[in-house]
């Protein structure tokens, strides 16, 4: 149990006044945890994705955490590669760890250039989204606040990188301080058991603030890129293991009402599982809630078939979405990753497989 890290990161990195680090561009590195080890290798503006398009603009952005970023997998598993070998059009994924609604449009900012994208895709994480958006929660790279007025106040928090540094430190190597992290982390969650009952309406009042900054964030993403005269769409990443978040539809509900297109994962992931009998792994690894390559392919073809029926994007001659949905896990994984990913051994992910 004690034998291999909960989450270890090997690869060189260096600051950077958006995201706080990003990895050095070009450099070779991997991650490893107690059921996966992977080796990847950053392109040049220091993503794990392949080189982005030099002579001719970006047609379509991926935003996102760790999920776009997928360390974990190689990069022709991820959801960005499963898209671009499905269309014509340049896909650029900018996946960062820990990227909230207010990071992501930052970046957006920064690297939509002089001829900004067709169509961005935010895939939002609901798992801890929420809490990346607001201040309150800690100290993000970007977050934000209400001010004594109700207007939101942005905060960048790069500066505080070497802090986040020896945390990451201390948790990749300390199982312990791991669970005790989590658990501070989610202490809205077990606060009842902790504080007396006057204290629950701060907590309350704390996770109505994160929402509330997250559909702000989110809606004024969307007018920026829209301003831009791109097409915008939201996908909603679920909780790992797929279970049921309330949160996914109250977010849903209300970005839909101020016309904003969402697309929930939640549906198609747990039909797909559940007629696979994938069981509890499902579509991520089994020891962390990232995707494995069978998350990655699914998102892709629900991403795809959506913007297709939207006129976003087209498709080449030879994809179709809804057939490819259809595949059974060993066609998507070959019978050594299957194995290795759901009847308990240990997954890597080679550079070679790129």
């Amino acid at each position: 149990f004690l034998a291999r890290p909960v989450y270890r990161m090997k690869i060189p990195l260096e600051s950077d006044t958006l995201y706080g680090y990003t990895f050095r561009p070009n450099a070779t590195g991997t991650v490893e945890s107690k059921c996966y080890r992977s080796e990847f290798t950053a392109n040049s503006l220091g993503f794990h994705d392949s080189e982005p398009p030099q002579s001719t603009a970006t047609e379509l952005l991926l935003l996102g955490d760790s999920i776009i970023e997928a360390m974990q997998v190689p990069q022709s598993q991820t959801t960005a590669a499963y898209i671009r070998a499905s269309t014509p059009v340049d896909v650029v994924a900018l996946g960062h760890s820990s990227a909230g609604t207010f990071t992501a449009k930052q970046a957006y900012m920064k690297y939509r250039g002089d001829t900004p994208p067709k169509a961005v895709v935010l895939f939002f994480t609901l798992s801890d989204d929420f809490q990346d958006n607001s201040c309150d929660y800690g100290m993000r790279t970007w977050c934000g606040r209400y001010g004594h007025n109700g207007s939101i106040v942005v905060e960048n928090n790069t500066g505080s990188t070497p802090t986040r540094h020896l945390r990451n430190a201390v948790l990749n190597n300390c199982l312990t301080c791991t669970a005790l992290y989590v658990s501070m982390r989610n202490i809205d969650t077990y606060a009842w058991l902790l504080l007396p009952p006057e204290f629950g309406s701060l907590f309350e009042q704390r996770r109505k603030d994160a929402r509330s900054l997250t559909r702000r964030a989110i809606l004024d993403l969307r007018n920026s890129v829209q301003a831009d005269g791109g097409r915008f769409l939201v996908v909603l990443v679920p909780r790992h293991l797929g279970k049921y978040d309330s949160s996914a539809a109250g977010l849903a509900k209300a970005l839909r009402r101020s016309g904003v297109p969402v697309l929930d994962l939640q549906p198609t992931f747990s039909a797909y599982v559940k007629a696979h009998d994938l069981g509890s792994t499902g579509v991520s690894f089994r020891c962390d809630r990232h995707w494995n390559p069978i998350g990655h392919y699914l998102a892709a073809q629900q991403v795809l078939q959506r913007l297709a029926q939207d006129k976003v994007i087209t498709l080449n001659s030879n994809t179709d979405p809804q057939a490819a949905l259809q595949k059974k896990p060993t066609e998507i994984l070959d019978t050594k990753d299957f194995t290795a990913i759901y009847k308990g051994g240990f997954y890597i992910a080679q550079q070679d497989d790129v």
